[in-house]
């Protein structure tokens, strides 16, 4: 039987971006394997909906 070993990273909206295709490159090269994105949504002052943080999950095979 397989077995994997996951890791999250956090991104904050606000933070920006720079960086993120150096980290997912790094990431590909050690192994792993991007297989889900989801974003936590918030709500400002004046009722509009952003989307505040999105979680990346990787994962890659252990022997």
């Amino acid at each position: 039987m397989k077995k994997f070993e996951y890791k999250t990273i956090r991104v904050n909206t606000d933070w920006g971006y720079d960086g993120i295709d150096e980290t997912f490159n790094a990431l590909g090269k050690k192994g792993w394997e991007l297989v889900t994105a989801a974003g936590d949504n918030a709500i400002d002052d004046d009722g509009d909906t952003y989307t505040e943080t999105i979680w990346y999950t990787f994962k890659r095979e252990i022997e």
